[in-house]
């Protein structure tokens, strides 16, 4: 039986996080309906099974040997400060400088995705050698923090987690850019492996320079601004 921490790490939308306790209870009512045998009423249905594995895992203390040394102060110095998990299980936004609990319905949905991050850390669900994939990361984000993500899951693989993400910001490219040019003294093979896909699935501009590969996809991202630009003229 493999262990968990070596098992994929799927980020949902901030979405999900947010409407946690609701969620909850449609779990609760999916496990009492399914031992009762009861004829299923109509609920909410499609919630990806790995996102409640998430929240299990989360809810927990985990202690890894394989845990890594982070300092996340760059995330809780942009937020205002960090989600927490509980007693009771529940997460809550815990505002530097103030002891009272937010609810995270309360807040951001961009608090809530660079906080999980931190929390995922923090946790030690996030370890050497696992994985961690994140749909459209810049979902909710201003640019600014759109930064402060790409910087983060950055430092992220310089410790040795494997990270996936799929990506529709001209932003997130630009960040991704120009760590790569600053970062001269790292293998970039080791830590980028930049892939577009067309609309098929299928992966096009393969060039051996991955900047033009960069280029490129910045270029198809802001086509329609362009487009705009050369309407207006």
């Amino acid at each position: 039986m493999p262990d968990f921490l070596s098992l994929p790490t799927y980020l949902e939308s901030p979405v999900y996080w947010k409407m946690l306790e609701a969620l909850t209870s449609v779990r609760q009512r999916k496990q009492f309906l399914s031992k009762s045998r009861l004829k299923q009423a109509d609920y909410l249905m499609g919630i990806p099974k790995y996102f409640y594995d998430l929240v299990d895992l989360l809810q927990n203390q985990i202690k890894s040997s394989d845990a890594i040394n982070f300092e996340d102060d760059k995330i809780k110095k942009e937020i205002g400060g960090e989600i927490i998990v509980s007693k009771s299980g529940e997460l809550y936004f815990k505002e530097t400088g103030y002891s009272k609990n937010i609810n995270l319905n309360s807040t951001a949905l961009g608090i809530t995705n660079l906080g999980i991050i931190s929390l995922l850390v923090e946790r030690g669900i996030l370890a050497v050698g696992s994985y961690l994939f994140v749909d459209e990361p810049e979902v909710h984000l201003h640019p600014s923090w759109q930064k402060i993500m790409i910087d983060t899951l950055f430092e992220l693989s310089k410790k040795g987690i494997n990270i996936v993400i799929a990506s529709h910001s001209i932003d997130m490219m630009k960040c991704i850019e120009h760590i790569m040019e600053q970062e001269e003294s790292l293998n970039l093979d080791d830590h980028f492996g930049i892939n577009q896909l067309n609309d098929k699935g299928e992966t096009i501009n393969t060039s051996d320079s991955v900047f033009i590969r960069i280029s490129l996809i910045k270029m198809d991202l802001g086509k329609s601004f362009y487009e705009m630009f050369l309407e207006s003229i």
